[in-house]
């Protein structure tokens, strides 16, 4: 069970600090309270740091035990979510609005275009303005969202002005709001530990198929009942209430929401990030030898971004969404000609793509659950792309075992049923390593560029994020590049092709080892034993003289900090304090 101290802090006129029952200042925002208690709860079972929000280890959680940042970073999460219910309500209904509005294919493919260049021009530029100043993220997120809601409301009334030209404007707004998603990265990165950061990280990428998975459900949903509740206009394609519009009234409505949200719940983050601080009052002052990348400080963005321990990560979360973009897109051909899954049966590919959203998003599970047990983020980014490019040998294997035919019936022939397993069994073991090799990526991108360029990691960021955006652009190229007709007539698997991402996925887990103890490690895990430990007289006379220096980057570091408080407490008590 958990026990309970009950420090008493009064606060003094001066603002000055002192032990407590002399006037004790918050050991984590240097900064005095109003109220007079400080609880402090810990297990006293082998002295173990409770799992439940404590008082000494206050990084997103203020005196009185309410977390400080969390309202808004759930906030960024639903602000990310929306951007992918964009995509998935928009994209599938985008021909046929162009079509309708008396566009072409050519139009389609622009409006595509405009989103990913308008997103990859504005990302850094936005990168560039919050690294001016920490202040500067809110304004930011303002900017970013307001474009977004004008981008719904231009594209909601496309179909009554009739002209394709809008569609293009509304979708490169789009691209230009979309800007906010490096945004909860820089705040994150200054407002949670580095054993957090791999936690959220997994959450904010959970919104991705959670995303893709509601969004279609909602657009139809809307159409449904739109079309029920008004026979004539709902069905209009030209109506403001129409199929096209709804859509776009919808995410409208819920940015505006967001945009209230943001600035209701905002809290500004420190100046300097809380990683920064505890490291600068820990005592030893020095991070624990090994712990931190072996990485210089203070460098610019381009000899950070080109430096090979930073670029093999920002090349293997790239190399993570080439390949499974890449492979995703193989699918549908391949069952064509290899399974003869013709256009008579288009569900079957359904079956495919529903299970690989399934495993992604239980391994995104599982991934959150390791950030929880905070596993070192190397280990699970190397364990990721290598366990990609393992799967990826499997796929090439299993696909050149199977016989050319016609298997239409998985789930009543028991032969059609032993050949869909063996084609898709290996493609979901890919996807089941794709979370651990992406979002492990990012925490620890984010890790590096927080210690190699003092917290200001917007451009990088920003410049991140773009490079991994190349992927969908690439993808289908690569494939067009290496598409043999011969061997697709002839009914073989796309062998050149999974090389190649074979090949990449490998090259980076070779390098990956290389740059493995460069990358350094969060910190020990929780209830691990730090490496050193000062002396326990030293701890209290640390105590006495500035309790923030008992501070630490994780749980396990703060186990001395609270002894010291312990043995405070008993000091005042026996000197009469109340």
């Amino acid at each position: 069970l958990a026990q309970v101290l009950v420090l008493a802090v009064p606060e003094q006129a001066d603002g000055r600090r002192g032990p407590p029952g002399q006037g004790a200042a918050c050991p984590h925002c240097d900064s005095h309270h109003t109220r007079k208690l400080m609880p402090i709860a810990f297990e006293d079972e082998g002295n173990r740091p409770s799992r439940r929000p404590l008082l000494h280890k206050l990084r997103t959680v203020d005196l009185y035990g309410v977390n400080k940042y969390i309202r808004c970073m759930y906030v960024m999460w639903f602000v990310r979510l929306f951007d992918f219910l964009e995509m998935s309500m928009i994209v599938p209904s985008l021909q046929g609005l162009i079509e309708t509005l008396g566009g072409s294919v050519q139009e389609y493919y622009l409006c595509l275009s405009i989103f990913v260049a308008a997103l990859m021009v504005v990302r850094p530029l936005v990168g560039r303005y919050v690294d001016g100043h920490h202040s500067r993220l809110r304004s930011a997120y303002n900017m970013t969202l307001g474009t977004s809601v004008l981008s719904n409301i231009v594209y909601a009334m496309s179909p009554n002005w009739s002209q394709p030209a809008i569609v293009l404007v509304a979708r490169g707004f789009a691209g230009m709001g979309s800007a906010s998603e490096g945004l909860m990265f820089v705040y994150l990165n200054r407002v949670a530990l580095a054993g957090e950061r791999q936690e959220w990280v997994t959450k904010f990428a959970a919104t991705r198929s959670i995303g893709y998975f509601c969004g279609p459900m909602i657009a139809t949903g809307l159409s449904t009942a739109m079309a029920a509740a008004f026979p004539v206009a709902g069905q209009d394609p030209h109506a403001p209430i129409g199929p096209f519009a709804l859509p776009g009234w919808f995410l409208a409505a819920g940015n505006v929401v967001m945009l209230v949200l943001i600035n209701v719940t905002w809290q500004d983050p420190p100046e300097e990030s809380l990683v920064a601080r505890q490291l600068k009052k820990a005592n030893p002052p020095a991070p624990v030898a090994g712990q931190a990348p072996q990485l210089p400080q203070n460098m610019t963005v381009n000899s950070f971004l080109l430096h090979w321990v930073a670029f093999v990560v920002m090349l293997g979360n790239f190399a993570g969404s080439f390949i499974g973009l890449g492979l995703e897109q193989l699918v549908s051909p391949t069952t064509a000609h290899l399974l003869g899954w013709d256009d008579h049966h288009p569900h079957l590919n359904g079956y495919v793509f529903s299970a690989i959203g399934m495993v992604l998003f239980v391994s995104q599970l599982v991934v959150l659950q390791f950030a929880k047990q905070r596993m070192e983020d190397r280990f699970l980014f190397l364990f990721g792309v290598t366990g990609m490019s393992l799967s990826l040998c499997a796929v090439v294997v299993c696909w050149r075992s199977i016989a050319v035919g016609h298997y239409w019936d998985p789930f009543g022939n028991a032969g059609d049923r032993s050949v869909f397993l063996v084609f898709t069994l290996p493609v979901l073991l890919v996807f089941a390593f794709m979370p651990l090799c992406m979002n492990c990526s990012v925490a620890l991108f984010m890790r590096l560029a927080n210690h190699a360029l003092s917290g200001k990691i917007g451009v990088a960021q920003a410049v991140q994020l773009n490079f991994t955006s190349l992927a969908p652009l690439l993808a289908p190229l690569y494939e067009l590049w290496l598409y043999n007709a011969k061997d697709e007539k002839a009914g073989k698997p796309p062998t050149q092709c999974l090389m190649g991402m074979l090949v990449l996925g490998l090259m980076i887990t070779v390098v990956g080892f290389c740059a493995y103890d460069r990358w350094g490690s969060g910190g020990p895990k929780p209830g691990e034993a730090p490496k050193s430990q000062p002396a326990q007289g030293n701890a209290v006379a640390a105590s006495d003289e500035d309790p923030d220096r008992k501070s630490s980057d994780s749980i396990s570091h703060q186990v001395s900090y609270v002894s010291a408080q312990q043995e405070a407490l008993r000091r005042a008590q026996n000197a009469g304090v109340s």
